[in-house]
């Protein structure tokens, strides 16, 4: 399961850092089978991050 960028937009700031937060250990746990995925997800929370103001 991977999220929606429009979804962390359009609700609210607490559920958008649970989301991230909750991305970054499901990322950890499949960052031994799908190292590919892993990269690309963390430039996405990356991204998110510096559009948006994490507090």
């Amino acid at each position: 399961m991977f999220w929606n960028p429009e979804v962390i937009t359009t609700t609210g700031k607490s559920l958008r850092i649970t989301q991230i937060t909750f991305n970054i250990i499901y990322i950890m746990r499949t960052n031994v089978n799908q190292g590919r995925i892993q990269s690309l997800a963390v430039m996405i929370v990356v991204l998110i991050n510096n559009d948006q103001t994490p507090y």
